[in-house]
């Protein structure tokens, strides 16, 4: 029979070490609810029916001395398109700070939600704005004065993990939940961090691929409770 792994937890308070050690064994969380499930149920759009399929923890490896792809500036090797997107994205600005809630960006995260799930949540399902369970970080990018994405994410000792980012659905074109994606992996290289976790994919196609073609990218083992290469998508 397969490993039905489904464990949670639910924590107001936790220790960035008890947070890493978690991470480190493919462990998820949305706001103080901490998970670690093997499977989940995806909707595929096209046919609006269910299926149980098997989720995929990911991580992408930081440590410049244990990579042989550095590029020739000795920085993360993002794929050419990747590289693309950045340039295109050039004449934004971005800006790297504790977390911090705003309307602003409660009406943001509002409208990029239902447009994506056709449904309404609000952002302190993921955020809290007083630091429960711990502190965590964001970067805001900016068209001028106007917010038009942000991210948030945690940082621990060696890791990061990315808790939810979002986007002006009129800014679809720019393929912003990459960039805010590369920016966070940029971020943890400056704060010397080992490795960055984007939250889990699926092993089928869906919405979440985006994660699975960023460079140095490892997928948790269920069977054998390991982090493994992923061949990266093109």
């Amino acid at each position: 029979m397969e490993n039905e792994i489904n464990e949670y937890l639910d924590h107001k308070t936790m220790s960035l070490q008890d947070w890493e050690t978690l991470l480190n064994n493919g462990w998820d969380r949305v706001g103080t609810h901490f998970f670690r499930r093997r499977y989940d149920f995806y909707t595929i759009p096209l046919f609006q029916m269910e299926l149980k399929m098997q989720l995929m923890p990911l991580r992408y490896d930081l440590r410049s001395n244990l990579r042989n792809n550095l590029d020739k500036n000795n920085q993360f090797p993002f794929s050419k398109s990747q590289k693309i997107l950045k340039k295109r994205n050039q004449n934004l600005t971005h800006i790297f700070q504790k977390a911090h809630i705003t309307d602003e960006k409660m009406r943001l995260f509002d409208d990029w939600y239902e447009d994506r799930f056709q449904t309404q949540s609000t952002i302190l399902n993921w955020v809290s704005e007083d630091k429960t369970p711990f502190e965590s970080y964001e970067i805001s990018i900016y068209d001028k004065d106007k917010l038009i994405a942000c991210s948030f994410f945690d940082q621990t000792k060696t890791l990061q993990y990315s808790t939810t980012a979002f986007f002006d659905p009129n800014e679809a074109k720019r393929s912003l939940g990459t960039y805010t994606l590369m920016l966070e992996i940029e971020q943890g290289i400056k704060d010397k961090k080992h490795f960055h976790h984007p939250g889990h994919a699926y092993q089928i196609t869906s919405k979440y691929d985006y994660k699975k073609k960023i460079p140095n990218a490892e997928h948790f083992d269920w069977d054998l409770q390991l982090w493994l290469p992923l061949e990266r998508l093109i």
